[in-house]
């Protein structure tokens, strides 16, 4: 698991937010979310920042 893959879960579990709900607030698909906790995908600089 990538730095980048590994904060964003850890984030998101002491949110205490699903995947599905992070994706609503920061306005992007549960997908997506998925995708970069599995180091599917590579976030772009436009979601590091959001």
């Amino acid at each position: 698991m990538s730095p980048f893959a590994a904060h964003l879960y850890q984030l998101r579990q002491r949110l205490k937010l699903s995947q599905r709900e992070l994706a609503e607030h920061v306005g992007y698909e549960q997908g997506l979310i998925s995708a970069l906790e599995l180091d599917k995908k590579s976030p772009t600089d436009e979601f590091t920042f959001r």
